[in-house]
Formats: structure tokens, C-alpha cells, sequence
């Protein structure tokens, strides 16, 4: 017990104590080391989502609360301090929705229970380039319009536009949430895909991107001349005319 509480097995300590206390339930040394237990380490991840980073960790324990630490300079040790960015929690999930963009996050987890020494820190980190959102493309007869929101203001969005027949093409806009493309083919289908650019202590950054496709329609023509007809020497079906309508 004690070896496995020297290497931080805390998982492997707890189950040999668990043992001991229920053949001898009287074993004060057992019960000391017991309550020195801390609770075992939440296994942490995170992950980029559309509103923010959403941190999940197992369970430690069925009674256990967490709290989440956020930072931005390094990992933290075993027993962060500062300010948690959550705590009290009693789900095994967090959704960190005032992490700032274009950033490489280090979070760690820490449980707590009344009565038993916090556990050690668990750990994880997620470069946030938080993809554009509402993502979508009006085509008219002669031009293709983009419009789209970014949860967290990127430094440009980069819009790669492709279509058959003709070399891809990549533009950069910045300081807006739109994109006109003129001049347009009816019939033929265009392809967009637009990533959010991020200055990051890293460099340069892109979101994961967010496709989006169009095919511009001309407007149908109204027929003039329909002209309906009964033919009786036909068994009284109909007979329905019209002209061709002008391209």
C-alpha cells in the first residue's frame, strides 16, 4: 500500500485499504493511511467546440465535486493555484466559454470530497481556433454572396473558392462577416471553403474549416400561350399547348 501511495497509484492504495478495512475494520493504521488518501486523479480532455473548450474527465469518485483551472502560459503542477475558471462541479464535463481564442490552453482538474485530500491534478491542453459559425451562400444570376459569424474576432477569414474548369482561388478578407463573388456562370456549382486565421504564439493558425457550396439558377420564364383543349375523338382526354419560352 504504502509503495503503491509512493508512485501516486492512489486507484491501487484505495483498493488494497478497502481490503484491509474489511477484514479488520478496526485497524487504526489502515484508517490513518485512508484518510491521507487522496482522491484518484481525473484523467482530463479537451477539445475545441463551437461556443468554447469543452474539458471532460472520468469520474473519481461518486460523492467528489471538481473544479477546473484554466491557464495560458504552462502547464500547471500537481496542485494548481489561482483562480478556478469552475468549481463545485459535480459533472464530469465543462464547456469554457470565456476561453480566449487563437491560444494554447492548459487546463487542469482537481476532486475534492469532504472528508479526504484533494486528488492530484489532472491534466490537458488544446490549441483554441474556434471554426466559424452560420455559415452560408445566397446566389443570384450573376453573384454568389458568403456571410458567416465568428465566435471570437480572428485576425482574417480565408475563403478557398473552387470550381470546375477553372484553378482554385483563395482570397483573405478581414473587418467584415460577408463576401460578394461576381460574374458568376448559371449552372455551374462553386465550392467554398472558409477557415478563420488566428495569430497565435505559434504563428499563424487556421480553424478547422467549413464547407459550403452553390449553384447559380436563372429565373424560369412564364409560359404566355398555354392553350387546353378538349379531344373527344380521343376518348375526351385533354390536350395541353404551349410555346417554347424565350432563353
Amino acid at each position: 500500500t504504502r509503495q503503491a501511495m509512493e508512485r501516486e497509484d492512489y486507484t491501487s492504495a484505495e483498493t488494497s485499504l478497502q481490503e484491509v478495512l474489511r477484514i479488520d475494520n478496526g485497524d487504526l493504521a489502515a484508517a490513518n493511511l485512508y484518510d491521507q488518501l487522496p482522491l484518484p486523479k481525473p484523467w482530463v480532455n479537451a477539445t475545441t467546440a463551437s461556443d468554447g473548450v469543452r474539458v471532460s474527465w472520468n469520474s473519481s469518485d461518486d460523492n467528489a465535486q471538481y473544479a477546473v483551472y484554466r491557464s495560458q502560459d504552462r502547464p500547471m503542477g500537481s496542485s494548481p493555484g489561482g483562480q478556478p475558471v469552475a468549481e463545485g462541479l459535480v459533472q464530469t464535463n465543462f464547456n469554457d466559454t470565456s476561453a480566449p481564442a487563437g491560444n494554447r490552453l492548459y487546463y487542469a482538474v482537481v476532486a475534492t470530497r469532504q472528508g479526504r485530500v484533494p486528488s492530484p491534478a489532472g491534466q490537458a491542453e488544446e490549441l483554441f481556433l474556434p471554426a466559424l459559425r452560420d455559415v452560408t451562400v445566397r446566389s443570384s444570376e450573376t453573384d454568389l454572396v458568403l456571410s458567416w459569424q465568428a465566435p471570437q474576432e480572428p485576425v482574417a477569414v480565408r475563403i478557398r473558392s473552387s470550381t470546375v474548369g477553372e484553378e482554385p482561388t483563395v482570397t483573405e478578407v478581414t473587418d467584415t462577416s460577408s463576401f460578394r463573388v461576381n460574374g458568376v456562370e448559371i449552372g455551374r456549382t462553386y465550392r467554398f471553403e472558409l477557415t478563420a486565421v488566428y495569430l497565435t504564439s505559434e504563428g499563424t493558425q487556421e480553424s478547422a474549416p467549413v464547407t459550403e457550396s452553390a449553384t447559380p439558377r436563372g429565373k424560369a420564364k412564364p409560359v404566355m400561350d398555354l392553350a387546353i383543349d378538349a379531344d373527344t375523338s380521343s376518348g375526351g382526354y385533354l390536350e395541353v399547348r404551349w410555346s417554347e419560352t424565350p432563353s
